[in-house]
């Protein structure tokens, strides 16, 4: 066996693994931003999105999940990389996107969950994260957006 082979093979077993998920910041005309309340998380509530799935892009994957979970019709175009979240306790990696797209009044009324994976959305300001049960890195994420700050100009 040469050398490249134990080095790519060592590489592949004993290198550090993460899982990839996407997530999404979609926000409302008057500034409320969208929570998912998901089945079988610790703290339920979150930003729409979720794994990627090989052999995906983040985009590709985020923009499946909302349509799965949302019945959202976007596509990666839509979509802006923001951050990326990385969790304290295990090989997680969230990729976080904001969404080019501004929602109306009347659009975000229609956007039901449609996967027995969400429970519940809601819409809610950036000032109102404090009441709902959430990963500290997300609830620290939206509690810096601005009120009524288009995400374009936020970061």
């Amino acid at each position: 066996m040469n050398a490249s082979l134990l080095v790519r093979t060592y590489i592949r077993f004993f290198a550090p693994k993460w899982t990839v998920g996407s997530l999404a910041l979609l926000q409302a005309s008057d500034g409320r931003i969208c929570l998912a309340k998901h089945r079988g998380r610790v703290k339920p509530w979150g930003l729409p999105g979720g794994l990627i799935k090989w052999p995906e892009t983040a985009s590709e994957g985020l923009v499946r999940e909302l349509q799965e979970e949302l019945g959202l019709q976007l596509h990666a175009v839509d979509f802006q990389c923001m951050e990326t979240l990385s969790s304290p306790k295990l090989p997680l990696l969230e990729i976080l996107y904001k969404c080019r797209r501004i929602f109306s009044s009347d659009e975000i009324g229609k956007i039901k969950p449609c996967s027995p994976e969400v429970l519940e959305l809601q819409w809610i300001f950036p000032s109102e994260v404090e009441g709902f049960e959430m990963l500290e890195r997300h609830r620290d994420l939206l509690r810096s957006l601005e009120p009524g700050v288009p995400f374009e100009k936020v970061r």
